[in-house]
C-alpha cells in the first residue's frame, strides 16, 4: 500500500511538471531550473521511500527467488514493478525531449513541438499508470511507437524500426504480456548499438507464435558486442546476483520481472556479433486475451 502511495506521487509529480514545462521551454533558465527541481525533487522521493535499499536487495536475492513463499514473491514482485517504473522515468530522456522542444518553439515550429509534447505525454501517461497490468502486444507496440518517434525527433532519419509478425497477426497482437517490457530493450539498442556508429541504423522487432510460447526478438544493425559482453551478460540473466553495468541494470530487470511473473523458462537472451549487430530474444507465454 504504501509504494501504491508513493508511485501516486511521483507519477502526479510527472505530470505537473510536464504540463508546466511545455508552457515555460522557451525562457531558457526557466527551463533549466525546472529540470533540475524535477530530478532533485526525484531523487529525494526515492531516498525517503527506500528506493536504494530495494534495488540493492533486489539486485542481491536473485538467487532466493525460487525458495520465497508465495507471499514473499508478491512482495519482491512489487519491489520489482517499482524498479520497473524508475527506469521508465529517465530524466536524460525527458531533459534532452523537453530541450527538443524548447528548440523547435525557438525556431518558430509550433507544430513539432506540439507533437513532441503531446507524444511525451501520451508516452508518460501509459508508462506510469497501472504498471502491474497486463497488456495486448499491440497496446505495448503503440507505446514504443510513441517512444521511437520522440527519438526521432532527436536522431531524424538516423534511425529506423520495423515491425515484423509473420503468420497469426491477429493472434500476436491480441497476446497479452507484462507492460514496460520492450521500451528499455529499444531504448539500449538506439544508445549502445545505433548512436555509436555513423551510419544509419535500423531497429526490428519480430513476433514468432509457438504453440505455448511467444517469442520477440529485438534486433538492431548497430555496432554489436563482444562474445565475451554476450557471454556476461547471459550469465547475468540466469543468475544476476553479481555487479551489473550500469547499461544493463533496466534490462536485467525486465528480465527478473518475466521470470517472477511466469516462472524460470521464460525471460531474455542476447546474441551478438561485433560490427554486426545485437538480437535480444524475449520468451513469454502465449496467453490470449481474455483468457
Amino acid at each position: 500500500m504504501q509504494v501504491e502511495i508513493i508511485l501516486k506521487y511521483i507519477n502526479l509529480l510527472f505530470e505537473i511538471s510536464l504540463v508546466i514545462a511545455i508552457f515555460i521551454f522557451t525562457s531558457h533558465p526557466l527551463f533549466a531550473f525546472l529540470v533540475s527541481f524535477i530530478s532533485i525533487v526525484r531523487f529525494y522521493l526515492l531516498y525517503k521511500t527506500g528506493f536504494f535499499d530495494i534495488k540493492k536487495k533486489v539486485q542481491n536475492n536473485d538467487h532466493e527467488i525460487m525458495s520465497l513463499s508465495s507471499d514473499e514473491k508478491k512482495i519482491m514482485l512489487e519491489k520489482v514493478k517499482f524498479l520497473a517504473l524508475h527506469n521508465q522515468i529517465n530524466p536524460h530522456f525527458l531533459y534532452n525531449t523537453l530541450e527538443g522542444i524548447r528548440s523547435e518553439a525557438l525556431l518558430g515550429d509550433g507544430e513539432n513541438a506540439a507533437k513532441m509534447s503531446e507524444l511525451l505525454a501520451s508516452y508518460f501517461r501509459y508508462s506510469i499508470s497501472n504498471v502491474d497490468k497486463m497488456v495486448t502486444v499491440e497496446d505495448e507496440l503503440e507505446s514504443i511507437r510513441k517512444y521511437f518517434r520522440i527519438q526521432k525527433f532527436r536522431f531524424d532519419d538516423r534511425i529506423e524500426m520495423n515491425i515484423e509478425f509473420g503468420e497469426w497477426v491477429e493472434e500476436i497482437k491480441l497476446c497479452k504480456m507484462p507492460k514496460l517490457i520492450l521500451q528499455p530493450i529499444v531504448e539500449n539498442a538506439i544508445l549502445h548499438g545505433l548512436e555509436p556508429q555513423l551510419k544509419k541504423g535500423i531497429i526490428t522487432i519480430r513476433f514468432m507464435l509457438y504453440e505455448t510460447r511467444l517469442v520477440i526478438v529485438v534486433s538492431d544493425t548497430g555496432i554489436g558486442m563482444s562474445s565475451e559482453k554476450v557471454e556476461y551478460l547471459n550469465e547475468r540473466m540466469q543468475d544476476p546476483t553479481a555487479n551489473v553495468l550500469n547499461t544493463s541494470i533496466g534490462i536485467i530487470n525486465v528480465n527478473r520481472r518475466l521470470k517472477m511473473i511466469f516462472g524460470s523458462d521464460f525471460g531474455l537472451r542476447y546474441f551478438s556479433k561485433e560490427e554486426e549487430g545485437t538480437d535480444v530474444e524475449i520468451s513469454i507465454p502465449f496467453v490470449k486475451a481474455g483468457g
